[in-house]
């Protein structure tokens, strides 16, 4: 099982902060750390760039361009933080948004390369993606229908050994309701949006074996993605809570093992 905890933008532009939670995560059952790159000139489109941030209380600068620039860390950086994350016992992966932002994470050498469901329709990007990247590749299906997302896995076809799609319902309210395979078969993984480990829980005893959320040291902290998130707690809790659902099997025909002890000293 797999339990990833995706730091994306909530280290809010501030390394020491994404080692912090990093810290927090290690010596649980957490077993990736993902991050976001992007080149905010490239991922906001130039209509956008310079306007401000549609919800201001949640903006690191001005215009919505300067709050990208400011959440984006640079290669360096992620460089850094992979060996922090690798020391700490974890494997480092991150989610790229543009070419640039790819061609930097491929010099880092992540675990996979994440696409996020905002790229998902970008077939161009997706091809970029498996054909200048060898390793393994993470797809989330939020924002799609149901041809959408048929299209995508036949154009996937030549490289699906190298594919696993997450389950993802991309509500960044968080009060909407949950869309969940009732068998995970050809779409491996869930992502959730919703801060409450019992999604991830039903996921993976449903047969996911990749359960990724959002985490926070603090809900309430400034940015969009924060109250969506776990806080880090909450991300070992489901780590531990997961590691459990292996310990569920079939009851035997007869008497199990572990309760013969307990029927012969309980009889009247």
């Amino acid at each position: 099982m797999n339990i990833v905890a995706e730091i994306g933008i909530n280290h809010n532009g501030l390394i020491q902060r994404a080692k912090d939670m990093i810290k927090h995560l290690a010596g649980s059952h957490v077993t990736h750390i993902k991050f976001q790159k992007f080149t905010p000139e490239l991922f906001v489109s130039p209509e956008k760039f310079n306007l401000p941030h549609p919800n201001p209380v949640n903006s690191f600068g001005k215009t919505y361009g300067e709050h990208k620039r400011k959440l984006d860390l640079s290669k360096k950086e992620h460089i850094e933080l992979k060996s922090f994350v690798e020391y700490n016992g974890m494997k480092y992966a991150c989610s790229v948004c543009d070419d640039r932002a790819l061609a930097e994470i491929i010099e880092v050498k992540p675990d996979y390369i994440k696409v996020p469901s905002a790229l998902n329709h970008d077939l161009r990007f997706i091809n970029k993606i498996a054909t200048t990247w060898d390793g393994m590749i993470h797809i989330s299906l939020g924002m799609t229908s149901k041809d959408e997302v048929e299209r995508l896995m036949a154009y996937c076809i030549k490289f699906m050994d190298r594919v696993v799609f997450y389950d993802c319902t991309s509500d960044y309210t968080g009060n909407g309701p949950i869309y969940m395979s009732n068998k995970y078969t050809t779409v491996k993984g869930y992502s959730c949006h919703y801060p409450d480990p019992a999604f991830g829980i039903v996921a993976a005893s449903r047969g996911a074996e990749w359960i990724e959320y959002h985490t926070t040291f603090d809900r309430e902290s400034k940015g969009t993605d924060h109250k969506i998130s776990l806080t880090t707690h909450e991300m070992k809790s489901l780590g531990k809570s997961i590691a459990l659902l292996s310990k569920i099997q079939d009851r035997p025909e007869d008497v199990p093992i572990n309760e013969r002890a307990d029927r012969e000293r309980l009889k009247p």
